[in-house]
């Protein structure tokens, strides 16, 4: 069966990948993010007016791969699995300034462990990323399960709200793992990753999702 998301993920993780997740992309920025109420992830915002499918989505946008300098427009898989196989740097998508938020049910050899989540700053980055790329680019390998990864850019141009790119690594299988990468649009790096997700078939509990869901809201809040 498809791994239950939390709210967050539900919201803005793309219809386009192989399992059951929510279609609702978020959309453009508040004009600020006041810390003590961040922007609600509306589950029901509604598809962007255009309709359009990825392959318009992409047409003549950058990608990030045709020089080491190029700021990425959009998300795509290349991109991703080059920066899961360490071919490209995380550096062209983070900014230690504001880290990466984390949720996760695994550990560095994939097995369950009790669900954590928090912004990632400082040496904790690092090690973070690095076990995103281990154990993610280990279930596109498993041929057997048929993990795939997929982008959805539809979350960049909505109505209302956080503008989001989601790429999403899944498979049909009972059991089957699940990770997401989210990025938002970045003056400095054309897209920067705010949120990643390492999970298990069992949800995390209500309390850990509800506090990656405020905590991925605000994409502007800095580390500490």
């Amino acid at each position: 069966m498809p791994r239950a998301l939390p709210l967050a993920l539900a919201a803005v993780a793309a219809t386009a990948a192989c399992k059951s997740k929510s279609a609702a992309p978020p959309a453009p920025p508040p004009p600020a993010l006041d810390a003590a109420a961040p922007p609600a992830i509306d589950a029901d915002v509604p598809e962007p007016a255009s309709g359009a499918d990825e392959p318009t989505l992409r047409a003549g946008k950058r990608t990030g791969l045709a020089s080491p300098t190029e700021l990425p427009e959009v998300a795509t898989e290349e991109l991703v699995t080059a920066l899961l196989a360490g071919t490209q740097p995380w550096t062209r998508v983070t900014d230690r300034k504001f880290g990466v938020v984390e949720l996760r049910t695994l550990d560095d050899a994939s097995k369950p462990v009790a669900a954590t989540m928090g912004r990632l700053c400082g040496a904790a980055l690092d090690p973070a990323l690095a076990r995103l790329g281990k154990v993610a680019s280990a279930a596109l390998a498993d041929t057997a399960l048929g993990y795939q990864l997929l982008c959805d850019n539809s979350g960049l141009a909505p109505a209302t709200g956080i503008p989001v790119a989601t790429c999403a690594i899944d498979a049909d299988a009972d059991g089957a793992l699940g990770f997401d990468l989210l990025f938002v649009p970045d003056a400095t790096l054309g897209l920067r990753l705010v949120g990643i997700t390492l999970l298990d078939a069992t949800p995390p509990p209500t309390t850990t999702a509800d506090a990656f869901d405020e905590a991925l809201g605000r994409v502007d809040a800095r580390c500490p």
